[in-house]
Order: C-alpha cells, then structure tokens, then sequence
C-alpha cells in the first residue's frame, strides 16, 4: 500500500469527525466570556480539503468569535462576508488556527469560503444564518 492511501483515509476521517461534530443545528454556541451583560459566543471552524464545517448553522445578531483551525492537508484561508461583517484570516498552513471577531449586525446570510485559487470551485464555501431568536 502507498503512502498517500493512509494520508488520504486519514483525511477523510479528519472531515468526517469535524462534519459529525460541527454540524448540529441545535448545538448552542459555546460562551467565551461575559460583560455583565451580554457573552461573547465562540464558532468553531474547521477546514479541510475541499470542506468548510461550522459548529453551528445558525447564530444570533451580535458579537462572536469563529476559532478557524485548518484541518487540511494544504494551505487555506477563510473569507467571511455578510450579517454586516466583511473579514478574512491570513493563509493558513495545515494545523493552524486563527480567530476572526465578529459583530454580526444585521439578519441574513453569512458566507464563509477559502479565496484560494479554485478551492471554493471545489466546495469550499459554507453559509450559516444570523436569524434573530
């Protein structure tokens, strides 16, 4: 057996972990820390070849942290766009993390997708819902 069979089926189990654990429409958005008044939510993110998974599909308006994690085996980023938010991380290398924040203002569509040459061809690109609760 070669080598990049391995590689491959462990890829696919990396996905295949993210998609099971972050795709739970009814999962709350983990609290990250509060003000008195209002927490902090956290998303989690994850990307892969050619996948994007989120935690959760929909969220409230408001602040919240999407924790990107390239789980990968190639470089990716993450362009945010939507819900009065427009941001993107740096190039991420395989197993890296960036957090984006977020004030999400407006109800609607967000989207999220790698702007890497091709990769949202390939499926990289996921759109969650800011809907108010």
């Amino acid at each position: 057996m070669t080598r990049a069979v391995p590689q491959r089926v462990a890829r696919i189990l990396v996905l295949a972990l993210l998609l099971v654990g972050c795709t739970k429409p009814e999962a709350p958005l983990a609290e990250v820390g509060t003000d008195g008044q209002s927490a902090v939510r956290q998303l989690d993110v994850g990307l892969t070849d050619f996948a994007i998974a989120a935690s959760a599909t929909t969220m409230p308006p408001g602040p919240i942290q999407l924790r990107v994690t390239n789980a990968g085996a190639t470089a990716h980023d993450l362009r945010v766009e939507g819900a009065g938010s427009d941001t993107q991380t740096d190039v991420l290398r395989v197993s890296d993390t960036a957090v984006l924040d977020l004030d999400l203002t407006n109800v609607g569509a967000l989207t999220l997708w790698c702007t890497l040459p091709g990769h949202r061809k390939l499926g990289m690109q996921l759109e969650l819902e800011v809907v108010r609760r």
